[in-house]
C-alpha cells in the first residue's frame, strides 16, 4: 500500500468512551439531590467530597473576565480548584481571594443560569490518566465552592465596573481565546464604557445598568481596559493581570494589546498602567472531556457526565466538569504588591517561576512530538483516538525512544532548561494521551499540523543537530505525515490545515517525487528544505513506511540506534 501496510493483529483496545459508560436515561436526575441542597453527610455518603469551608464568608479578590466551555476551561478546572484546595487548607487566610467571574458573550447567561440555580458551586470529576479501559477507571469527584458569583457585563455593566473597581479586587484573570486578544478594532461599546469608567463622578458606576443597552458589545479586552481606568479614576491603586489564554508569552501580549487600546484613548491612561500594573505571563494545563458546540448550544452540557452524577453519586450537577487529574499551573511572579498581592498559590501545587519561557519551551516541544506521534503513526495503523496510539506496545516504544533520545537531547541548550525535569514531562506527556476518558481523536490533532511541524519539529530537528544528534524518529514522524496528506488527498478526505493548497499543490506536481516536493514547502520547513542529510532521512523512512509498513519501519530504526 502507498501509505502503510494492511493491518493484521490481534491488539485488544479500550472502547471509546460511550454513553454506555454512564447510565442512560434523564429519570435518574429527577431522583437525585441537587447540588446546592444536598448536606455534606449526604456528599459523603455518595463518594463527593463536599465543601468544608463556610462560602458566606467569600470575598472577591479576583476578577476572572470570561467565561467558556472548552478543552482547557481555566477557571473551572483550574483556577477555582487550586482556590478550593487553599480554602479547604487555611479557609481564614484565603476567604478574601474569592472568585467573581464576568461573562462577555451573550450565551453565558445559559451558564450564569444553571450555576446561580447551584449556588455558583459545581463538580470536578478528574479521571485518573492511568484509566486505560472503563472498568480500571478511578475517579476523585468534589464539590468546587470557590466562586461566589457571575456577573454578565452586557447585563449589568455598571455592577462589573464597581467590582473591578474595588480595593479589595488585587488580580484581574483572563481567558477570553486568542481571537478575542488580538482584536485589532475596539467595539463602539468599548469606547463608550472606558470614557464612562474614566470619569469619577459617575462611579459607583451601577446606576448606568439602566442604560445597558449603551454597552451592549463590550469585548473582554474592552471591560479590561474599562476597568483599569475605574481604579485610576477612583484611585483603587494598581492591579495584576493575569491571562489564562493558550498564546506564547500571553502576559506580554495582553500587556501590549491593553496598552495600544489605552494609548489611542488616553495617553496618560497608558502611562498609569504601564507604572500601576503587572502582566506576567502564565500557562495553564489540564485537559477536559467537554461537549460539542452543537451540545453548548442548547445547554446539553455534558448530558453523560450528569447522568453519571446523578446514577453513581445521586447528585444532581447540571455544569460537571469531567477531567483528567494532571492539573499545572506556572506563573511569573511579578505581582503588585509581591507575595501579599496574590494568593499563596504555591501551597496548593502552583509553580511560581522567575521566567515562564523554558518551562513552555519544553512543555510544548515535548507535547506536541508525543501528540503528533499518536496522530500520523496511529491513523495510518488505524486507530481513531490517542489512548490507542499509547495502548499499542510497538508505537509507544516508539515514541518513548524519540521523546528521550531526540527531542529531550534537542532541548539541552536552551536558556535555564536545567530547572526542567524533562522526564518528567516526557512521562506525563505519554501518561495524558493514554487517558481513556479525556482521549483525543486522533483527527483532531491534524488540523493544522503543518503549523506544529513548523513551530515545534522543526525547532527540535534543528536544535537536535546543532547538538549532533541525528533526528531519525523526527524523520520517520515526518514520513508518517506526509503518507498521511497523501492519502487524505487522493482518497479525496478534505484536509483541515491552513496549509492545505500548498499541501495539494506539492503533490499535483508533475516533476519530483510527492515526498520531495513536500519536503520543498517551505513555510513548514523552513531551513531544512537545504539540510540534504535530513532530506535523505525523511525520504528513507518514507521509502521504509511504503516498502515494508510503518511497524516494521520502526522496528528497524530502533533496531539500528539499540545496536
Amino acid at each position: 500500500m502507498l501509505c502503510g501496510e494492511a493491518i493484521e493483529y490481534s491488539h485488544v483496545v479500550a472502547a471509546a468512551p460511550t454513553p454506555e459508560m454512564y447510565v442512560a436515561g434523564k429519570q435518574a436526575c429527577r431522583k437525585a439531590v441537587s447540588l446546592a441542597e444536598a448536606s455534606p453527610e449526604e456528599l459523603r455518603s455518595a463518594g463527593v467530597e463536599p465543601v468544608t469551608y463556610d462560602r458566606s464568608k467569600l470575598q472577591t479578590g479576583i476578577v476572572h473576565i470570561g467565561l467558556a466551555r472548552g478543552d482547557s476551561m481555566p477557571l473551572e478546572a483550574c483556577h477555582a480548584v487550586v482556590l478550593d484546595r487553599l480554602l479547604r487548607a487555611n479557609p481564614e487566610a484565603n476567604y478574601k481571594w474569592g472568585y467573581t467571574a464576568i461573562g462577555i458573550l451573550p450565551h453565558t447567561d445559559n451558564l450564569r443560569d444553571l450555576l446561580k440555580s447551584q449556588d455558583y458551586m459545581y463538580t470536578v470529576t478528574a479521571h485518573s490518566s492511568k484509566a486505560m479501559a472503563p472498568e480500571n477507571v478511578t475517579a476523585d469527584v468534589r464539590v468546587i465552592g470557590s466562586l461566589k458569583e457571575i456577573v454578565l457585563a452586557f447585563e449589568e455593566p455598571g455592577k462589573v465596573l464597581d467590582l473591578l473597581a474595588a480595593p479589595t479586587t488585587r488580580i484581574f484573570s483572563m481567558s477570553v481565546g486568542e481571537i478575542g486578544v488580538q482584536q485589532d478594532i475596539p467595539s463602539h461599546a468599548d469606547m463608550e464604557l472606558v470614557t464612562l469608567a474614566s470619569d469619577a463622578s459617575a462611579a459607583p458606576f451601577h446606576s448606568i445598568d439602566a442604560d445597558k443597552e449603551k454597552y451592549l458589545g463590550a469585548t473582554g479586552v474592552g471591560v479590561l481596559l474599562a476597568g483599569l481606568a475605574a481604579r485610576r479614576a477612583c484611585c483603587s491603586g494598581g492591579v495584576t493581570v493575569l491571562s489564562s489564554d493558550p498564546i506564547s508569552e500571553n502576559g506580554e501580549v495582553l500587556k501590549s494589546k491593553v496598552l495600544e487600546r489605552a494609548s489611542a484613548v488616553d495617553a496618560s491612561l497608558k502611562d498609569w498602567i504601564e507604572f500601576n500594573c503587572q502582566f506576567p505571563n502564565a500557562h495553564v494545563d489540564r485537559m477536559c472531556n467537554t461537549p460539542s458546540k452543537e451540545q453548548v448550544s442548547n445547554i446539553c452540557v455534558c448530558e453523560q457526565a450528569i447522568q453519571y452524577l446523578a446514577e453513581k453519586h445521586s447528585i444532581a450537577d447540571m455544569w460537571p466538569v469531567v477531567c483528567e487529574t494532571f492539573d499545572e499551573w506556572i506563573i511569573e511572579d511579578k505581582f503588585v504588591d509581591g507575595i501579599s498581592g496574590r494568593p499563596a498559590w504555591e501551597e496548593a501545587g502552583v509553580k511560581l517561576v522567575e521566567t515562564l519561557s523554558p518551562y513552555t519551551t519544553a512543555k510544548k516541544r515535548l507535547y506536541a512530538a508525543a501528540q503528533m506521534m499518536c496522530a500520523f503513526p496511529g491513523l495510518l495503523l488505524g486507530f481513531q483516538y490517542t489512548y490507542e496510539s499509547v495502548q499499542f506496545a510497538e508505537l509507544l516504544k516508539f515514541m518513548k525512544w524519540m521523546l528521550e533520545n531526540e527531542i529531550q537531547k534537542s532541548l539541552v541548550n536552551k536558556p535555564d532548561i536545567d530547572q526542567i525535569d524533562l522526564q518528567y514531562y516526557t512521562d506525563q506527556a505519554m501518561d495524558r494521551l493514554g487517558n481513556v476518558l479525556v482521549s483525543d481523536p486522533l483527527q483532531r490533532i491534524t488540523i493544522d499540523a503543518t503549523t506544529m511541524i513548523s513551530d515545534q519539529i522543526v525547532p527540535a530537528v534543528v536544535d537536535g543537530q546543532n547538538s549532533e544528534v541525528v533526528m531519525k524518529g523526527c524523520a520517520l514522524l515526518v514520513a508518517a505525515w506526509a503518507h498521511y496528506v497523501i492519502r487524505a488527498v487522493e482518497s479525496r478526505h478534505k484536509l483541515q490545515d491552513d496549509k492545505a493548497r500548498l499541501i495539494e499543490a506539492a503533490l499535483g506536481m508533475q516533476s519530483g517525487t510527492k515526498i520531495e516536493n513536500l519536503l520543498d514547502i517551505e513555510v513548514a520547513f523552513h531551513e531544512l528544505i537545504f539540510h540534504q542529510e535530513w532530506r535523505a532521512n525523511v525520504s528513507e523512512a518514507f521509502d521504509s513506511i511504503t516498502e515494508i509498513g510503518l511497524r516494521e519501519t520502526m522496528s528497524k530504526l530502533l533496531d539500528a540506534a539499540e545496536n
